[in-house]
């Protein structure tokens, strides 16, 4: 076997050294030797390398009285020939190989393993065979150890709920913070709780800072100012992004060089997390890095005040080193705050200067007043977010220093009118200027601006001139919902721009200067004027999503000339145009669309024809719904060979689909909608030879009255789902449905004439069978329980449905887990259910409380059942929950025919037996071995068997029972722990054998007779 080395990294506080000393544990026995080196980071700063070599040697040859020297041939050959197990717990940055614990040329024996626990994931890919990273607790297993140690158990929250939750929300998963706060709070009242966790929000608790704080100390060699570049960068993330950022646009905010590698690094050390390229921090870690002394900063959640704020004139004169200042909100209390125009924060008397040293990021949601302070100096700043604020210009000139800006965000600043020269900005990146209703045109300055690609001039309903002054660099370009009417020929400079947005632009007709924008994969123009596309717009090479929603004035779409049917476009979205009479039929012919949709398009008169040679085109989504003219579709369309799904929705005049042809069967169709024919009478049989179909939605077909039979050459088809919903004629099913072998679900939805199902397959492989709003059906097929596979049975709204067959002993194993039969007005349910075994059952469903009728119900040996008990059927009469796992009868339990009720063998049960049935004549407990009390039994009990109850102590009520006619009733209490009783007029002993044994300490001389004396007033009738 070979030697081994395994890594196990994590945070801070994770657990990795509990890990490694649970397996070094259960482990350690199979080898020769074995050393769990501790805290080797700590230990090395305290002593040096030779120490700890010496340390773990000792360790390894613990029976030696004397260790050689490290320098020994004899024990580096030792050692080659030991299996040993090591330990080196919390490696870092200054000794980081295993080399350099030991001399070169030392080797283990075969079989060896070798585990290193580190913060720092990189250490590990070097010197490690495997690496493993420790991850956080997910909720449920952070709450339990939570309560394991506050409470010493993890059931006894009462009182403590809410806020146990909120500890373990706090501590993210993270153990050694669970453990801390846990021994913090036992033995504590709420208030005291709810003090200390209100407290927790402000200022960290230090033991848990301690740690984590090791991580951020290790960033790096300090330079003369006593910070490292790497603890900048991790302190911007911390304190000035949200969790989820994109990764790259942190990377273009940071204004330290080599950003990219700083932020791998402090991924690789745990100190972040990367998860398809966006970012988050674990909360504690946020935390730690906000509260620390490196980085200066103010961050304000507006929507968290509760009261107006009143910002004094002087408030940020003396705060010089201030890197960034955050009055934010969360958006949606940002959009909220917006639209009543209701502002928190306010400054009566204006604001005299901002800090201006090194300020680098200045957020200020609702800024209060028109203008920013006249000295601002933003000459480190590199983010400006003022959204909903009061601006209305920016105080620059073109003489201010703006080399550090890199985005501005001015959204929603209704009263901006104008934006000064921002030449000075020459590393500008992004500017959002969207629902800025005043400005008038594009700002001449965004010419010069090289750097800038992505600019938001949405909704500036007043926005109509200035296009000219884009710059040529742009990559993304919103100016919907603008007033623009043409696109200037300035236009054609953006060669760079990559998506365009022009949509709800209601007075934009010209487009003709669009096509010269060759690097264009997105154009978006719904609901513009225009009335029809320049021919060169399929030369766009780079084109790939084209959507021209809603625009009322388009007519026609322009040929496509066979230099441009292999272009990139992949989605064609040209629904909601009113005057569309027409599509070109060199549509079918490009190479590279996907999908187009043709929605509620009420003047298109028919489809083109698709010729042969267009039938191996790569259309997957064809969508034709709401075309109100169309009365047929064309049969070369089941013949191309990529198309997947074909919508022909809300077609008023499609009266019937014509049969598909053999050659036709082995298209590619997966889903087929032809919902809303309101004319289609019937489907063609041969729709069941499509071999890839899956999907088959017949929603809103009044007039179809019946599916065709499925022969049994098609019942191995490949449809899963069909839906037959508000078929107001459709009266049946055919019985070869079921028998269909991948259906999985079947839905059929006001069909007021359907009147029954037939007989069902019950090797069916259905899932869920969905019954709603079939008016006039009166019963379902007894086979409908037998159904292996099913596993949700809806009969909603079917007020005629009078009664459900007995489910018999050999429908038990099915696998339905959902019944619903709400607002089945003459529904009778079953008499009885024996459900004895169905050990993965968790909880009585909560239909069972509607089942009025039934009378006997057995849960016996369902092991997992636990809860639920509350939507037990007020009727029942007799009930096994034998073997079961519940723990307290509900106060709910509230059975009043109740007669017979079987616990046995509960082992979990120790609440509730105040909760019993009055009505009960026979109850079972024996085996609750957890049962100490029952302070209360029924008057009219026969039949009590509470034997191998061990932990029994009480019974408070016994008294009661005398008051019991005919006292021959079973009273079995064998093997109990310590019983209390009340005493009664008849005592009963019996004891097996036939004779006295010794150790009875009460005997007479012939040891055949007994005497007990009993109190004096143990039979008054009192």
């Amino acid at each position: 076997m070979d030697v081994r080395t395994i890594g196990l990294y994590g945070m801070g506080g994770i657990g990795k050294t509990t890990l490694a000393l649970a397996v070094f544990r259960k482990l350690s026995h199979h080898f020769e030797s074995h050393c769990f080196l501790r805290n080797v980071r700590e230990e090395y700063e305290k002593h040096c390398i030779m120490e700890l070599r010496k340390q773990l040697l000792s360790q390894l040859f613990y029976h030696d009285k004397t260790i050689p020297s490290l320098e020994s041939t004899y024990l580096q050959k030792r050692l080659c020939r030991t299996k040993v197990l090591i330990v080196l717990d919390d490696l870092d940055d200054a000794i980081s190989q295993l080399n350099e614990l030991l001399p070169k040329g030392y080797g283990f024996g075969a079989g060896s393993r070798i585990i290193v626990t580190t913060r720092d994931a990189q250490l590990l890919k070097s010197m490690t065979d495997k690496v493993y990273e420790v991850k956080r607790l997910n909720d449920v297993e952070a709450l339990k150890l939570f309560c394991l140690h506050a409470f010493k158990n993890d059931c006894d929250l009462e009182g403590y709920e809410a806020l146990s939750k909120r500890v373990a929300d706090y501590a993210g998963g993270n153990p050694l913070a669970l453990e801390v706060l846990s021994s913090s709070l036992r033995s504590k009242s709420v208030e005291e709780w709810k003090s200390a966790l209100d407290e927790l929000q402000i200022e960290p608790n230090p033991k848990i800072e301690k740690v984590l704080r090791i991580s951020f100390d290790q960033l790096g060699k300090k330079d003369k100012n006593g910070y490292t570049r790497i603890q900048d960068v991790f302190l911007d993330i911390a304190c000035l992004h949200d969790d989820g950022v994109n990764r790259k646009s942190v990377e273009s905010k940071i204004h330290h060089s080599g950003s990219t590698k700083k932020i791998s690094d402090l991924i690789d050390k745990c100190l972040i997390i990367e998860d398809r390229n966006r970012l988050y921090m674990h909360s504690l870690i946020r935390q730690m890095g906000q509260g620390s002394c490196k980085i200066e900063g103010i961050l304000l959640d507006q929507s968290k005040l509760r009261k107006d704020v009143e910002v004094r004139r002087t408030a940020f004169s003396k705060m010089h080193r201030l890197q960034f200042l955050r009055f934010y909100n969360d958006e949606e209390y940002y959009r909220r705050v917006l639209d009543s125009k209701i502002h928190k924060m306010y400054l009566p008397k204006g604001i005299r200067s901002l800090p201006e040293e090194e300020l680098r990021y200045l957020q200020w949601d609702l800024y209060p007043s028109k203008y920013l302070p006249s000295k601002f100096s933003p000459e480190y700043l590199v983010e400006l977010v003022m959204r909903g604020s009061q601006l209305v210009e920016l105080p620059w000139n073109g003489g201010q220093p703006l080399w550090s800006l890199k985005k501005i965000d001015l959204s929603c600043c209704k009263g901006l009118v104008q934006i000064q020269n921002l030449c000075a900005a020459a590393n500008l990146e992004s500017i959002n200027l969207e629902g800025c209703s005043s400005l008038v045109q594009v700002p001449s300055g965004f010419k010069n601006l090289n750097n800038l690609e992505d600019i938001d001039l949405s909704s500036c309903k007043k926005l109509k001139d200035g296009l000219e002054n884009l710059p040529s660099n742009i990559v993304w370009l919103s100016l919907s919902g603008t007033a623009i009417e043409a696109l200037p020929s300035e236009f054609r400079c953006l060669s760079n721009c990559k998506h365009l947005y022009l949509d709800h632009c209601k007075k934009l007709e010209d487009i003709q200067n669009i096509s010269s924008l060759l690097g264009i994969t997105e154009l978006d123009l719904d609901q513009t004027g225009i009335k029809t596309l320049p021919k060169s717009i399929w030369k766009m090479r780079c084109l790939e999503y084209l959507r021209l929603n809603d625009c009322p004035n388009l007519e026609k779409l322009p040929e496509i000339s066979d230099d441009c049917i292999s272009s990139s476009l992949e989605d064609l979205d040209i629904s909601g145009c009113m005057r569309l009479k027409s599509v070109p039929e060199s549509i079918w012919k490009m190479s590279s669309l996907k999908g187009l949709a043709l929605r509620d398009c009420p003047n298109l008169e028919k489809l083109p024809k698709i010729s042969d040679d267009c039938i191996t085109s790569s259309l997957e989504d064809l969508n034709i719904s709401g075309c109100m003219r169309l009365k047929s579709v064309p049969e070369s369309i089941w013949k191309m060979s990529s198309l997947k799904s074909l919508t022909l929705r809300d077609w008023p005049n499609l009266k019937k689909l014509q049969e598909i042809s053999d050659d036709c069967i082995s298209s590619s169709i997966e889903n087929l909608d032809i919902s809303g024919c309101m004319r289609l009478k019937s489907v063609p049989e041969s729709i069941w030879k499509m071999s890839s179909l899956k999907r088959l939605p017949l929603r809103d077909c009044p007039n179809l009255e019946k599916l065709p039979e499925i022969s049994d050459d098609y019942i191995s088809s490949s449809l899963e789902e069909l839906h037959i919903n508000g078929c107001m004629r459709f009266k049946s099913v055919p019985e070869s449905i079921w028998k269909m072998s991948r259906l999985k679900r079947v839905s059929l939805w006001d069909c007021p004439n359907l009147e029954k199902l037939q007989q069902i397959c019950i090797s069916s492989s259905l899932e869920d069978l969905d019954i709603n709003g079939c008016m006039r059906l009166k019963s379902v097929a007894e086979s409908i329980w037998k159904m292996s596979s099913l596993k949700r049975l809806t009969l909603r709204q079917c007020p005629n449905l009078e009664k459900l067959q007995e489910i018999s002993d050999d429908c038990m194993r099915s696998s339905l887990q959902g019944l619903d039969t709400r607002r089945c007005t003459r529904l009778k349910f079953f008499d009885w259910i024996d459900m004895e075994g169905c050990t993965s059952l968790l909880q009585v469903p909560s239909w069972f409380k509607i089942i009025n009728e039934l009378d006997y119900l057995d849960w016996g040996c369902c092991k997992n059942l636990k809860d639920g008990l509350e939507n037990l059927p007020l009727n029942i009469r007799v009930l096994s929950l034998y073997g079961t796992a519940i723990e307290a009868l509900p106060p709910s339990f509230g059975l009043l025919n109740l007669g017979y009720l079987n616990l046995s063998h509960c082992k979990n049960l120790t609440d509730g037996m105040e909760n019993l049935p009055l009505n009960l004549h026979t109850l079972f407990l024996s085996g609750c071995t957890r049962l100490k009390s029952i302070p209360v039994l029924p008057s009219g009990l026969n039949i009590f068997d509470a034997s191998n109850c061990t932990s029994l102590e009480t019974m408070s009520s016994w008294r009661d029972l005398q008051q019991v006619e005919g006292i021959t009733e079973e009273y079995d209490f064998q093997k109990r722990k310590w019983l209390d009783l009340f005493v009664v007029d008849v005592v009963q002993a019996v004891y097996p054998g036939n004779e006295i044994p010794e150790w009875f300490s009460h005997q007479t001389d012939d040891g055949n007779s007994l005497h007990i004396h009993l109190p004096p007033n143990c039979l008054t009738s009192s």
